[in-house]
């Protein structure tokens, strides 16, 4: 799977994929030998990059996510290609309601929000299955959930209206 990670503003392609039941990185074009590994239910991780391992702690605010690996700390926001290609087909910036359309066949399986509620932007709307794989279906901004348009159990296919947000 490619992501699109940026760390402090600046892009940094990423791939991760299993080889052998271990993950196989690579950062930038460059293969990496990479693990990671829960410490506390906190936050707190155990980064092993390149044969050096590192503590790292990820918190979730207001302001996104930061990772503090060592005594330095970072504003990092991830996208995998799903969510990447979703975006650049229908940009946060838009004015007026906005219906969030379904980027792959699926099967809802949760509904995270409530008609009328309103959601910052990157807010969990609904957990879609696909391939035996569970997504979460975010806000791409902040808003009022106007309708929802599916149920737990729904199947839909590529391109059916999964939410408006106002």
């Amino acid at each position: 799977m490619k992501y699109r990670v940026r760390v402090d503003g600046r892009e940094i392609p990423v791939e991760v994929e299993e080889r052998a039941g271990a993950p196989a990185v690579t950062v930038e074009g460059r293969a990496l030998q990479a693990s990671l590994t829960r410490i506390r239910g906190d936050g707190a991780w155990t980064l092993l990059l390149a044969g050096r391992s590192h503590c790292a702690v990820v918190e979730e605010g207001a302001a996104g996510t930061t990772v503090t690996i060592g005594s330095r700390a970072f504003r990092v926001e991830v996208e995998d290609e799903r969510e990447a290609a979703a975006h650049s087909v229908h940009p946060s910036h838009e004015e007026g309601p906005r219906v969030i359309r379904s980027v792959m066949p699926g099967i809802v399986r949760e509904v995270l929000a409530a008609e009328g509620e309103a959601v910052e932007g990157k807010a969990p709307l609904l957990v879609l299955e696909a391939m035996k794989m569970q997504n979460e279906v975010r806000a791409d901004r902040a808003g009022r959930v106007a309708r929802i348009h599916v149920a737990p159990g729904t199947t839909v296919a590529r391109g059916d209206a999964l939410v408006t947000l106002e």
